[in-house]
């Protein structure tokens, strides 16, 4: 059992306790502190990678951590950890007035094996460049717009290396929705780098502020300016356009091929052939009745009217056989018509020799003899005219034929 006169504590125990207290709890502050600062340092030193490319003194560490601390604009840099960085310095006017052209102007300095690969067509199909453009009211130049984008290369030496110069200009346009005074955000760009082995890498430029001022905010007095002059306005009536050049087209076609149809129709038309010649008997009928109209006999030109019968007559026979009768003298036909028929040939030789005399001899023809060497052409024609058989077996044959 305890003795309750002596004291619970000692006053020189109680300080050794406190001072001990303080001295404790400063080493559990060190011990705390490098617990949770070390490995965060340990894995900065370590995540750090190389050194940038010489030039701009730590300027490419500086961008690097500024862009990655910018992944909400859309760019993210994936240069490998184990390559140098290249250099960047930016420069953009940071006050401009709507609707004026500015130019980013980049300087890259990289080792010669990488080429920066900067395009505007590429800026500005991206979707997400393209969408940030358009949040920021600024506006890439197309391609082939007087002002492309500019890359310019050359090669410099620094502290014993080959590194190239690469000046980048990008021009892009201020047009601020409302009028009045605007503060603009470019945002950051993707840069493509093109390495010798073919891969592509990207970086990230800085985001950059301007200050932007409307267009007429420098004028004193602002004047309303007049109307422009009336300016003739053409309708485009696309359906007689569309007309005329069918008709162009269509009317030298339709031209042509109905040539070439004139033209072929000619060369494989089929020619008709001949009609068949008149028979000789009705020549012969159809001369005397135009004969007979003419009334020779009544007004006494017996030797006109004799020379037409034998006219005739010498015809009909020379077509009926197959000769020229009228230039064929009176033995030459009687010799063909003994050929080629069995006629009795007195009566015409009699007939013949007549009018021989009438022509040659000036003898004078009575009205008789006119009449008989009528009836003597009428019967020679009916007696040597082919008679028409129904029989298609059997030859047309003249009288005088069927007698033989």
């Amino acid at each position: 059992m305890r003795d309750r006169t002596q004291p619970r504590y000692s006053p020189q125990i109680q300080r050794l306790s406190y001072a001990d207290f303080r001295h404790q709890l400063s080493l559990c502050g060190l011990l705390l502190i490098t617990i949770f600062w070390a490995p965060g340092a340990w894995a900065q030193s370590s995540n750090a990678g190389p050194d940038p490319l010489p030039g701009l003194g730590g300027a490419g560490g500086q961008a690097n951590a500024a862009n990655d601390s910018d992944e909400s604009n859309g760019c993210v840099e994936n240069w490998p950890q184990a390559l140098p960085r290249p250099s960047l310095k930016e420069s953009v006017p940071s006050r401009a007035i709507a609707g004026h052209r500015l130019t980013l102007e980049i300087e890259l300095i990289h080792r010669p094996g990488e080429r920066p690969l900067v395009d505007a067509d590429f800026l500005i199909r991206d979707e997400n460049i393209s969408e940030q453009m358009q949040e920021a009211q600024l506006s890439f130049l197309a391609e082939g717009s007087p002002y492309p984008v500019e890359v310019n290369q050359e090669t410099i030496a620094e502290e014993q290396q080959n590194l190239v110069r690469s000046a980048i200009k990008i021009p892009f346009v201020t047009l601020p929705k409302d009028a009045g005074r605007h503060t603009l955000r470019l945002p950051s760009l993707p840069l493509k780098i093109a390495r010798a082995s073919g891969e592509v890498h990207r970086l990230c430029t800085f985001p950059h502020s301007i200050e932007v001022e409307d267009a007429l905010a420098s004028s004193e007095k602002l004047t309303q300016a007049p109307p422009p002059a009336p300016r003739p306005q053409l309708e485009l009536w696309k359906a007689a356009r569309d007309i005329s050049y069918a008709l162009l087209v269509a009317l030298p076609l339709a031209l042509l091929s109905f040539l070439l149809w004139l033209a072929l129709r000619a060369r494989f038309k089929k020619e008709l052939p001949p009609p068949p010649p008149r028979p000789a008997w009705e020549i012969a009928q159809e001369r005397l009745h135009e004969l007979a109209a003419r009334d020779l006999l009544s007004e006494e030109e017996f030797e006109k009217y004799l020379a037409e019968i034998t006219s005739i007559l010498r015809e009909y026979l020379g077509n009926r056989y197959g000769f020229d009768g009228l230039e064929s003298t009176t033995s030459e036909l009687l010799d063909e018509l003994r050929l080629a028929s069995s006629l009795d040939l007195r009566p015409l030789q009699t007939t013949l020799e007549r009018t021989d005399l009438v022509k040659f001899a000036q003898l004078i023809p009575s009205k008789d003899e006119c009449l008989q060497t009528l009836a003597l052409t009428e019967d020679l024609i009916q007696r040597t005219r082919p008679v028409v058989n129904l029989d298609p077996r059997e030859p047309s044959l003249s009288s005088e034929e069927k007698k033989r």
